[in-house]
């Protein structure tokens, strides 16, 4: 058991490190982006500015073009703002859901897959009590860290006859089971994408 929990925790852990890690290099891209366009807006600025100066007018698809690549800019401006401010609050991404799983598996309960992502969160094991599960289930529901999210499968199935049989004794029964939750859309609670 405590083995299980620390590599929910290392895998927690380096989760967590790779998710920072990708969201500060898409940070870094979107401010790269973003300076290439104010360029190509001051560009387009000065030449409006030069051809009123020459007594002309600007062209219709000069403004067109300006009046695109503003818009353009006041999105990509919108999104860095977001990532600057971040998705989620503190304590409420990945790496608070593995540790959520971690500390709350019944004794009769392990774990031997964990997936999550955007759009699913997936929980694969096996149990001696298929209460155990359900009790848990209920726990793993009624946490804050996973509202939001409908359970759309559960499936338990005797395992028993798949298992390597102890020497000697006689094999209790075992269980296999998934949980399968599909994200809903972010809450207000979370603060955004989980």
């Amino acid at each position: 058991m405590l083995l299980a929990l620390a590599v929910f925790l290392l895998l927690g852990g380096g989760l967590s490190a790779y998710w920072v890690w990708s969201l500060q290099s898409a940070s870094e891209d979107l401010k790269k982006s973003l300076a290439t366009q104010l360029r190509e807006l001051d560009s387009l600025k000065a030449a409006s500015v030069q051809s009123k100066a020459a007594g002309g007018q600007v062209g219709p698809s000069l403004t067109q073009e300006l009046q695109s690549r503003r818009s353009e800019l006041l999105q990509r401006e919108k999104l860095a703002q977001e990532w600057q401010r971040g998705l989620l609050r503190p304590g409420w991404g990945h790496a608070a859901r593995l540790q959520l799983i971690a500390q709350s598996i019944p004794a009769k309960v392990w774990v031997t897959d964990v997936r999550a992502d955007e759009a699913q969160f997936e929980i694969n094991g096996f149990t001696l009590e298929p209460a155990a599960v359900s009790e848990w289930l209920n726990k793993l529901a009624a946490s804050p860290l996973l509202e939001g999210q409908k359970l759309s499968a559960v499936k338990l199935q005797n395992a028993s006859a798949e298992l390597p049989k102890a020497a000697g004794g006689t094999a209790r029964p075992v269980w296999s089971f998934s949980l399968l939750n599909t994200m809903g859309q972010p809450s207000a609670a979370t603060g955004g994408k989980p």
